[in-house]
């Protein structure tokens, strides 16, 4: 409400009742890629340019740094990017609303991320050569961002996980793909990889980008 009342609300469409925005109406799909990715948007914005909001709520510390930011978050961030060509940033807002006693201070902090071809491949590479594995039976390989010593937190939501740490606490839990799935051979992780960067080429080259933004 506080960005459309401003003038730069671009998406998502804006219901009020009760000045409330409605829920059904309070992200905007991102356009489908054939990944099956699912992901909203929950805001683009536009000042000088469009920008792809990414909205994170976050407890008492907020990251204060590139360093600090979590690496699935700067991801989702990028990967939107990606799809759609525009610069993104990512919003981390505190649930404690404010920093001072008075509540005159909004308690945020935002990190801008260009859109760069280069960023972008790497991104949507990682996409379709998950894709491509499960498509096929095999166990996907770990995605770059997330590191051995997070790997409870980043992957608890992930059926996956025993398989990638071999975490034996996880192992009894039902997974959804553990029947199906083997380890890939030598030469099919090469025809997974060559395929992935067909995809990329496809998918980055400028007429393609500006299909998928003006969809």
């Amino acid at each position: 409400e506080a960005l459309a009342r401003t003038n730069v609300l671009v998406f998502p469409n804006l219901y009020k009742y009760n000045s409330v925005l409605d829920e059904a109406t309070s992200q905007f799909d991102i356009p489908d890629i054939g990944m099956n990715l699912g992901g909203k948007l929950d805001a683009v914005i536009y000042l000088d340019k469009p920008y792809i909001l990414e909205i994170k709520t976050a407890g008492q510390n907020l990251p204060t740094n590139p360093d600090t930011e979590k690496p699935q978050h700067v991801a989702q961030a990028r990967l939107y990017s990606a799809i759609l060509g525009v610069d993104s940033i990512l919003l981390y807002f505190s649930r404690n609303v404010s920093s001072d006693m008075h509540g005159r201070k909004l308690k945020a902090k935002e990190f801008l991320y260009k859109f760069d071809r280069g960023q972008s491949y790497k991104y949507i590479f990682e996409v379709a050569l998950s894709r491509y594995y499960l498509d096929n039976g095999f166990i996907p390989p770990i995605p770059s961002h997330i590191k051995f010593e997070n790997k409870e937190k980043a992957c608890s939501y992930c059926d996956l996980v025993g398989y990638c740490w071999d975490l034996k606490y996880k192992v009894e839990r039902e997974f959804k793909f553990s029947k199906q799935l083997v380890e890939p051979t030598k030469h099919e992780i090469e025809v997974a990889n060559h395929n992935a960067h067909l995809f990329c080429a496809e998918f980055l080259k400028p007429e393609s980008i500006k299909e998928r933004r003006k969809e």
